[in-house]
């Protein structure tokens, strides 16, 4: 017998027969939040597979801890919550606009002309870009993409050409499964 949507194989008391059960109940336990293929917190795994086995939907965990450990953290005036990549922690970003206000331009890659390198440090951060700079003073006319960038594209100036790209976005960590056009879910 080959069991599924969080339910496990049971023999029968005289072994000859076995039937896939639901988890009856998860008190006991332990609270460990685990993110679900669903984008939806469970309170542990147990309750992700009472969930799934009781909907009969194919639902598994995606990985251990909040599908976005920004919802419990608010943010504030000084500071804007963006989940890191890589270790899945929220980190708190500094807003731009507590930057001190010094007026020294400077030109980033994306074709925008920032008041100074923290303002385009913290933007480019808070937007999950790495922001390089082009040149001190306003952006010229030769740095800045010839047409608007589509589908979230950015502007990229590379040695002096400026292009629509997706290549140095990087999503935030936060799960949150989204199904396109394309019937394909992404994450």
């Amino acid at each position: 017998v080959t069991c599924s949507f969080g339910s496990t194989c049971v023999r029968s008391a005289d072994g000859q027969s076995a039937k896939c059960i639901c988890p009856s109940s998860c008190s006991g336990v332990p609270e460990s939040t685990v993110c679900g293929s669903d984008g939806k917190d469970y309170r542990s795994e147990c309750d992700l597979n009472k969930h799934a086995c009781d909907k009969q939907e194919n639902v598994f965990k995606k990985f251990d801890g909040a599908c976005d450990p920004c919802k419990a953290i608010l943010n504030d005036m000084n500071r804007v919550c963006w989940v890191n990549p890589r270790t899945r922690r929220a980190d708190l970003l500094s807003r731009p606009e507590n930057c001190a206000p010094k007026r020294e331009p400077v030109c980033g890659d994306d074709g925008v002309t920032y008041d100074n390198e923290c303002v385009m440090g913290r933007s480019g951060a808070i937007r999950g870009l790495e922001i390089q700079k082009v040149r001190s003073g306003q952006c010229q006319h030769q740095d800045k993409c010839k047409e608007e960038c589509k589908f979230n594209a950015v502007c990229l100036n590379r040695r002096g050409t400026a292009r629509c790209s997706c290549d140095r976005i990087t999503c935030d960590g936060t799960y949150r499964p989204v199904c396109a056009r394309d019937s394909r879910t992404y994450s």
